[in-house]
């Protein structure tokens, strides 16, 4: 019998969302140390999305696994299971690895101030203009391009 075949039962959800939720932890320390590679958000955005499908996860797994919840005097409930602490919430605005970026942006801004490629020009000024704002986003972008074989 496939795979599809097989009845849904809360056994094989529960240890599936297990295995997810596994998966989301090692994403989360993934960007925390490392970043992504998104072009127009912050790691910090990132981050705070995979903690949401962790909470969201946990939820599904209290209910399947029925877990006494425990309410709290600010309205709000926290579940009485021992598991793995919800990683915190972080700045949108965070970067992993903002030294190399910059670092890397200006060596890279350096070489292409003695270039005549139009590309490397345009780059030039997308460099400048991410320093000049402190846009990591922007410098990440270009710098990733060229750190992967442009």
């Amino acid at each position: 019998m496939s795979k599809k075949a097989q009845a849904k039962t809360p056994e094989r959800e529960i240890k599936a969302l297990y295995k997810d939720i596994e998966a989301e932890f090692s994403q989360w320390y993934f960007l925390k140390e490392h970043g992504g590679s998104d072009p127009f958000y912050a790691d910090g955005v990132n981050m705070n999305l995979v903690r949401n499908h962790i909470i969201y996860d946990y939820r599904k797994l209290d209910e399947l696994e029925q877990v006494p919840v425990q309410l709290d005097l600010f309205g709000g409930a926290q579940s009485m299971a021992n598991r793995r602490p919800i990683p915190p919430e972080v700045p949108n605005g965070y970067m992993a690895r903002k030294e190399w970026i910059l670092r890397t942006a200006k060596r890279l801004m350096k070489r292409f101030e003695r270039s005549d490629d139009p590309g490397e020009r345009r780059d030039l000024e997308r460099l400048r203009s991410g320093l000049k704002t402190m846009d990591y986003v922007q410098m990440r972008r270009v710098v990733r391009w060229y750190e992967n074989g442009r």
